[in-house]
């Protein structure tokens, strides 16, 4: 009698869990962790903040004084789910650094947590170990394929970096509207919204906070003041 398997329930885990937030791995939310290992050599890129997303920095495109940031990206194994992309900003690199020398990356997989709701730039990653794999996942990674990391990029629309480290601000068209709609307000409540983004000129709220910037100010009461802090 031949052995009953699961193969068609096995088959849909590893395809939902391969197609559930596409080739790269996106934590978009407080809590949300991946388990993997890391694998192969880094790949470095450029990028450049559009507002919405991010993209490979041209600077025929995005002007030569444009502000860039530094993103690493490396192949993420998670056994039963394939090879993924996890692209990081410098600070998770740097984690990923320090397990590198203390556990090497050839046979553990690692937890890496995001601590922090979507547009906190006060966002942090927490990259821990969560255990060796075992003979038949490290089988699986060896026979796994690698993905070209030169070749592949987010797509700036869906991959959005609200954790970005890199001082990337606001467009002149996002601060015009803010002003606008600042002027408004009690001067004092201003001042107070601002200094939770630790900036003193709307001009300078870093561009990946400026969803949370939209829903605090939101919140202000209609008022003028003679003081303007907006110059």
């Amino acid at each position: 009698m031949t052995e009953k398997t699961d193969a068609w329930g096995d088959a849909k885990k590893v395809v939902d869990a391969r197609t559930s937030g596409g080739l790269f791995v996106k934590l978009k939310n407080d809590g949300d962790t991946a388990v993997g290992a890391f694998v192969g050599d880094p790949h470095i890129r450029e990028t450049f903040w559009t507002g919405k997303g991010t993209e490979t920095y041209d600077p025929a495109v995005h002007g030569k004084d444009a502000k860039t940031s530094v993103k690493v990206k490396l192949n993420f194994f998670a056994p039963g789910a394939g090879m993924r992309i996890f692209e990081m900003n410098t600070n998770i690199f740097k984690d990923v650094l320090i397990v590198r020398e203390k556990y090497g990356l050839d046979k553990w997989l690692f937890e890496v947590k995001r601590n922090g709701a979507a547009g906190d730039m006060k966002t942090t990653y927490a990259v821990l170990p969560e255990r060796e794999m075992t003979k038949e996942e490290l089988a699986e990674l060896a026979a796994a394929e690698v993905l070209d990391l030169k070749e592949k990029a987010p797509d700036a629309a869906e991959f959005s970096d609200d954790e970005d480290d890199s001082g990337a601000v606001i467009n002149a068209e996002q601060v015009a509207a803010f002003v606008a709609r600042l002027r408004k307000a009690d001067l004092a409540d201003v001042k107070a919204l601002l200094a939770d983004f630790e900036i003193t000129k709307v001009r300078d709220l870093p561009a990946p906070a400026a969803a949370m910037f939209e829903k605090q100010l939101a919140a202000l009461e209609a008022g003028e003041d003679d003081e303007d802090p907006f110059g």
